[in-house]
């Protein structure tokens, strides 16, 4: 349902002198809320800046979500300065209580060596856990890192396989030109491999896409 009209912008007016009045009494859920729709710019003009000291406020106690924000605009500099190091610090806890979003920045993190520590057999296991709890973003990087040996992990083209299908089934378009990388290779998966080529170029995969023209001689696109 669309919300539009002047008594729509009133509410959401309200609601936002609501959170600003909550957030100075230090209620953490207005500070996150509040961080959000500036975030957003949802009934206030975006700000960043605004975004962060909110979620800094919320953090402070121990709002994960908010943490998990807090680290996503260290590691951009979006409202602060990058500090793939302060990231880090704040994706410990909510990785460890289970939060797949925590889990999966955080393994991005250490494996790739962008913090104070660079532990990429931990970043494994968290990117892992974010996989086995349903992140599709996880369940694809697994599959690079099987497919490549990324992350110290050996090259398994059964394992990559098995994440990039999990990964592609919940909708993924990166997933679905990998696996038909892969299968492509193999003697007798044409067809599996062609399904999963034509499925990427209808999720809007440039890669796919341009294969196909090249199959059809067309040609790729420049």
């Amino acid at each position: 349902m669309k919300l539009e009209g002047s008594g729509f912008a009133q509410d959401k007016r309200e609601a936002v002198r609501y959170f600003k009045l909550a957030s100075e009494q230090g209620l953490t859920e207005a500070q996150y809320n509040l961080g959000l729709i500036y975030e957003r710019g949802d009934g206030v003009p975006a700000d960043a800046e605004a975004a962060v000291h909110q979620f800094t406020l919320a953090s402070h106690k121990d709002e994960f979500m908010a943490m998990v924000k807090l680290a996503l605009a260290c590691i951009s500099g979006t409202g602060t300065e990058v500090d793939h190091g302060r990231a880090v610090d704040l994706l410990w806890r909510p990785a460890r209580k289970g939060i797949p979003e925590a889990q999966f920045l955080l393994g991005y993190l250490l494996i790739n060596e962008m913090g104070k520590e660079n532990d990429t057999k931990e970043g494994i296991k968290f990117m892992s856990e974010a996989a086995v709890n349903g992140m599709t973003r996880a369940q694809h990087y697994m599959g690079v890192c099987f497919q490549t040996g990324h992350g110290g992990l050996g090259q398994d083209h059964g394992e990559a396989i098995k994440w990039f299908q999990a990964a592609a089934k919940a909708g993924n378009g990166e997933s679905m030109y990998s696996l038909y990388e892969i299968l492509s290779k193999g003697k007798g998966m044409e067809r599996q491999a062609e399904k999963w080529l034509k499925q990427a170029a209808e999720k809007g995969v440039p890669a796919a896409a341009d294969r196909l023209r090249e199959f059809s001689g067309g040609g790729a696109s420049k």
